[in-house]
């Protein structure tokens, strides 16, 4: 039983290395990080364009519901 233990903590100390070497190769490879960081600037820049489109379709709305399509020349606006 003292040879499968043996041979059990030889294997696991070997994978061990390996998992270590796989982890520190991971966390030195930085080419993930920059992919992750253009996907953040993205959904912000998507962020931004949402809050001025629907501010821009807000005085849209606003604007084109003030025209008077009746012709008689009276208008409702207060510019």
């Amino acid at each position: 039983m003292v040879a499968g233990f043996t041979s059990f903590k030889i294997l696991t100390e070997r994978l061990g290395d390996k998992m270590t070497k796989l982890l520190q190769n991971l966390w030195a490879d930085e080419s993930g990080v920059t992919a992750v960081e253009y996907a953040l600037m993205a959904a912000a820049a998507a962020a931004v364009v949402g809050v001025a489109g629907t501010a821009f379709y807000t005085k849209l709305q606003t604007a084109l519901t003030s025209i008077n399509l009746t012709g008689s020349g009276s208008s409702t606006s207060t510019n």
